[in-house]
């Protein structure tokens, strides 16, 4: 009994070295993400995927959150700095779950989309929402909603994250509804996140590289639909 209750507790050292490895492997992978600061293909729903892989180490978001992905398999590689788009999802995010403390609904739905002209992400949650009165001071800077006593309630985030969009010659746009929950969609025009790519190659003599072909992700139910009808349709 003595050495099967060793076992067990060696077998639960092992487990936590496997997942604390897995932890700092995936941290080393997103610091060395964000710390290069040049303009480089980024797969929209990757960049998701691995914000909230590296978001549910958080323990709250693990056992308090209900994650629901919505991504659309037609994203195709775009260019910009990743640490800058990381850190507009992160700032959204955070302020996401920070809404939904406290809450007998706990629901964080990420979508990713895209059309001819436009491609983006949706972060919505079920919080406490934004009073219409205070929704047009967000993006101000120093402006919050969070109590003084919390150290992370600075206003700086969000006008942050929309100077970083502008810059891009995108938008951020909120709609919110009190008792209800919030929506932050980011929206970027497809041209402008391509010629940012093709621009870096101006200047260049040699090797001029076209834009890698698009890589689809993961496909969602609507996406094999439309192919369906469209297949049928030929």
């Amino acid at each position: 009994m003595e050495e099967q209750k060793d076992n067990r507790d060696i077998l639960k050292i092992l487990e936590t070295a496997r997942s604390m490895s897995s932890v700092i492997n995936m941290l080393l992978h997103k610091t060395l993400d964000d710390s290069i600061a040049m303009t480089r293909p980024v797969n929209l729903n990757s960049l998701l995927k691995q914000e909230l892989a590296f978001c549910a180490h958080d323990l709250y978001f693990k056992h308090n959150i209900q994650l629901v992905m919505n991504l659309d398999a037609n994203i195709s590689d775009i260019y910009l700095v990743y640490g800058d788009i990381s850190q507009v999802f992160q700032t959204i995010f955070n302020n996401a779950i920070d809404a939904m403390m406290g809450r007998k609904e706990r629901i964080l739905t990420v979508t990713s989309f895209i059309s001819e002209k436009i491609i983006g992400f949706s972060v919505k949650d079920t919080g406490v929402g934004i009073p219409d009165s205070i929704i047009n001071n967000i993006f101000d800077l120093s402006f919050t909603t969070k109590k003084q006593t919390d150290s992370s309630g600075f206003g700086i985030g969000l006008p942050l994250a929309k100077n970083i969009i502008d810059k891009l010659g995108g938008t951020i746009e909120v709609s919110s509804q009190e008792g209800v929950g919030t929506e932050f969609v980011v929206k970027l025009i497809i041209e402008n996140v391509m010629t940012s790519y093709i621009n870096m190659f101006n200047d260049t003599e040699n090797d001029r590289l076209p834009p890698p072909a698009n890589i689809c992700i993961e496909e969602n139910e609507t996406s094999l639909e439309n192919d369906k009808k469209e297949s049928n349709g030929k």
